[in-house]
């Protein structure tokens, strides 16, 4: 707030001063106090000529380097008309200027007078909210600002680095560059402004990255809508003569709420970036963002480019405008999208744009080169448009598209109901000059509301049905249909390709294109016809099968026919699973159960028998019972071998087959072999403990265990599918080739009790058991299993020797070991029985003997 003081002078009513050759360094003004350098009020008149100041920074708002105070009104002199201070500056030289304020600031400030500066040179300007010049609209203000230079203005935001509002303006031979802002450079109002013979270069340019990186850089940036170089919301006028502007990085060149006036002569435009074109019209919530009246003439636009549509003119729905250009050079100017110069979407006539007498050289926009426009009826006035269609084609002038349609020749499509259309099929949009229309092909810039989507519909809808994708969208400049197919009766149809969503188009009326289709009759010999996929429309077709049937036929959909293929399952790629012999394996079952029945019989026999000496001689019940057990373990694995396969079933297979052996085996291999010592030693009468034949039966079953233990760590336990000649699948336990290991130790042991069993053979045979039957079953039993695992021979065949053997020498076994033993006790109790009743009656006949001798003594 102004408080009548300024830190250098203070000049109020009708006071004139002159300053001459001052200089000022490091001013620093603190907050809430009003620190202008040099303060006027009133009608005082300051001349200053020669002042420098250096390194000034403010945290106040209002004028910081020069204040002109509201005029005072002197009824007496003036007739009541606002007399206002006059400054007159020359040579006057500010540099590190900061003003930190929170509220609108400048480093002049006017309320009402004249401001005339010459010879300025302002630079390393800063500021949070601030400005160069602002007038607070007092009327009948003049700012004149003549061979001046501001360069490297750095202010956050401003409502206009020069903000005049309704002064009259002057710039001549002004210099600007090197400045940042957000928000317009000029802020002007009613009166007229001129600026002559000046450069405005660098306006929010980006430091150090060349043009195209820096347009780049803003492109992912999103401008304010009054990041421009002139702004208003009044009407008025604006001159510009003999001018360049250069290297400008805004929103747009103008914000004109009303109705303005501008001129260019002689003005060079060039190297810039402007969002939404260097001149932007838009009509949007019932209000314009631009209202004016341009003239342009022998100028220069150059290499102005815009990353929307139309880099020199975009106008979207607005006709409050009047644009002419006259004699100008438009060059090498370039949009991302629509309309290399010029955009217009508006549908009034073209006839308020004209271009007369200019020259257009490489220009570029997607489509459109030099102009889109909705119609040829909205189109500018271009005097020389012929020979620009003559010299550079069709493509320098494009309209919204007026028709869709194929590129070449109409095609007719003869297809059979439900048959794929797979012939691709494309549709192209043109315009009024039948130029090919490109809708969108960088793929990264695609917006889906940009996109022109087409639905697929067919006339007749009681006897045709479309099956597939009935919504697409175009990319490039096609139109390319999805695959579909259409179920229908025989006859002659229409599909409608018809646009339903325009983009960034505008609708248009021929926007359906008609695709003859042909439904042809079925061939019953060749297809089936039936309703496949519609309760009331028949298909003609050929099965489909998924996945295909390899070997087989396909019969219906998803339906394979594998007869005489050799394999079975929904594809015809699958073995037919071996079937196991149902009636055999319940023979063996049967077989097996009476084996147990018996040996469980015979377990109760001998602890019946227990205390006889036929059962107590090598080894007692125990070692018996101990062989009955082995033999119930090798009808488990009997047991198992009649079932499927999998791998806890291969591991036991093997578990209770070294088991079984080693309890029967091997038991019988340590009595005999006790037996044999005992014999060998019987003059010593030594011979092995008992405790001792338990520890070398454990001992085995143990080294047995290990060994399976091993392989199944190791992984030497598989189960594999194979097949068998005829190709039939079954699952087979394999073992590698070191299980061997536990055949050899097996051989050892029936070794071992053969050589012990006939070694002992001359002994009483209740004293011993007869094993060579046994002995030489398992042996055979074993050599052709291993010689069958090396040939093609079928698990069935397997699987017989796997079971009718370890019947047998069970079986044999039981017959060798309790056989024996029970006929000779049988044999012997027989005897014995004999001989009791002999002695009853010898006895009976003795006692008769006596009885008849006491008779006759009678």
């Amino acid at each position: 707030m102004y408080d009548g003081s300024g830190m250098i002078i203070c000049v109020s009513g009708y006071s004139q001063v002159n300053i001459q050759n001052i200089i000022g360094e490091n001013i620093k003004c603190e907050r809430k106090v009003h620190c202008s350098v040099i303060a006027m009020e009133n009608s005082s008149k300051v001349d200053i000529f020669d002042l420098t100041l250096n390194n000034v920074f403010s945290f106040a708002d209002d004028g910081l380097i020069f204040f002109i105070h509201k005029p005072t009104t002197d009824s007496s002199t003036n007739h009541g008309i606002e007399i206002g201070s006059k400054c007159i500056i020359n040579n006057l030289k500010l540099k590190n200027i900061t003003q930190s304020s929170d509220k609108i600031g400048s480093m002049f400030w006017l309320e009402g007078g004249v401001l005339s500066i010459s010879n300025l040179n302002m630079s390393n300007v800063e500021g949070n909210y601030s400005g160069l010049i602002f007038d607070t609209n007092a009327k009948n203000d003049k700012i004149i600002v003549k061979n001046s230079i501001f360069e490297n203005i750095h202010i956050q935001y401003t409502d206009g680095i020069f903000n005049t509002l309704n002064s009259k303006v002057e710039f001549l031979n002004v210099t600007l560059s090197n400045t940042k802002f957000v928000g317009p450079l000029f802020h002007i109002g009613e009166e007229k402004v001129t600026i002559e013979n000046s450069k405005f270069s660098n306006i929010n340019s980006c430091d150090s990255l060349e043009r195209e990186a820096c347009n780049k850089s803003k492109k992912n940036t999103k401008q304010n809508i009054n990041n421009v170089l002139f702004y208003s919301y009044n009407s008025g006028s604006l001159i510009i003569t003999n001018s360049t502007i250069s290297d400008i990085y805004e929103y747009s060149l103008f914000h004109f709420e009303k109705i303005y006036k501008i001129d260019f002569y002689d003005v060079a435009i060039e190297n810039s970036y402007f969002e939404n074109g260097l001149i932007h019209m838009n009509y949007e919530n019932n209000k314009n963002y631009n209202n004016f009246k341009i003239f342009i003439g022998d100028s220069v636009i150059r290499n102005i480019y815009s990353p929307n549509s139309g880099a020199i003119i975009n106008n979207l729905n607005s006709n409050k405008y009047e644009i002419i250009v006259n004699d100008t050079l438009i060059e090498n100017n370039r949009s991302d999208n629509y309309g290399g110069v010029i955009y217009l979407t508006h549908e009034e006539p073209g006839s308020a744009i004209a271009f007369n007498n200019c020259t257009f050289i490489d220009n570029k926009g997607v489509l459109g080169n030099i102009c889109f426009a909705k119609s040829l009826l909205s189109e500018p006035y271009f005097s020389n448009k012929e020979e620009l269609i003559s010299t550079y084609g069709d493509g320098m002038f494009t309209t919204n598209p007026t028709h869709i349609r194929m590129k070449n020749t109409d095609i007719n499509i003869n297809v059979l109901s439900g048959e794929q259309i797979s012939n691709e099929i494309s549709l192209y949009l043109y315009d009024d000059y039948n130029n090919l229309i490109d809708m969108g092909s960088n793929i990264d810039n695609l917006i889906l509301d940009d996109l022109v989507f087409y639905t697929l519909e067919m006339n007749d809808t009681s006897n045709t049905k479309f099956i597939g994708q009935t919504t697409n969208y175009c990319f490039k400049n096609e139109c390319v249909l999805p695959g579909f197919r259409i179920i229908g009766n025989p006859g002659d149809y229409i599909l409608n390709v018809k646009i339903s969503h325009f983009g960034k188009f505008t609708k248009f009326q021929n926007n359906t294109y008609p695709l003859k289709i042909k439904i042809k009759e079925c061939n019953n010999l060749e297809y089936k016809y039936g309703y496949r996929e519609s309760s009331y429309l028949k298909t003609c077709y050929q099965p489909v099968c998924e996945p295909k049937c390899n070997t087989g036929k396909c019969v219906s959909d998803n339906y394979c026919n594998c007869e005489n293929t050799g394999f079975t399952g929904k594809a015809c790629n699958e073995y037919f699973k071996l079937e196991r012999m149902k009636s055999y394996n319940i023979i063996i079952m049967i077989i097996t159960s009476i084996l147990v029945i018996l040996s469980l019989y015979i377990m109760v026999k001998v602890l019946l028998y227990r205390n006889d000496l036929v059962i107590k001689e090598g080894g007692g019940k125990n070692f018996l019972l101990i062989i009955l057990i082995g033999t119930l373990l090798n009808y488990i694995y009997i047991m198992l071998i009649t079932v499927n396969r999998s791998h806890i079933k291969c591991l036991f297979l093997d578990v209770t087959k070294q088991l079984g052996f080693s309890l029967v085996f091997g038991t019988i291999t340590i009595k005999s072999l006790r037996i044999y010592y005992a014999i060998s030693t019987r003059l010593n009468k030594k011979r092995i403990k008992t405790d001792t034949m338990y520890f070398l039966i454990l001992l085995i079953i143990i080294l047995h265990l290990i060994l399976i233990f091993v392989y199944e760590i190791f992984n030497e336990y598989k189960i594999v599918i194979e097949l068998t000649s005829d190709n039939k699948e079954y699952m087979k336990c394999k073992k590698s080739k070191k299980t061997f290991t536990s055949k050899v130790i097996n051989l050892v042991i029936l070794s071992a009790g053969s050589f012990l069993t006939y070694s002992i053979r001359n002994l009483k045979s209740e004293f011993k058991e007869d094993m060579t039957l046994t002995i030489y079953i398992y042996i055979i039993i074993e050599i052709l299993l291993i010689i069958i695992d090396y040939q093609n021979v079928s698990p069935i065949t397997i699987d017989l020797f796997n079971t009718i053997g370890p019947l047998l020498y069970s079986a044999t076994s039981l017959y060798d070991i309790f056989y024996s033993k029970f006929q000779i006790i049988r044999k012997r109790d027989r005897k014995e029985l004999k001989l009791q009743k002999a002695n009853e009656r010898r006895k009976l006949y003795r006692v008769q003997r006596l009885f008849d001798d006491y008779q006759s003594f009678f």
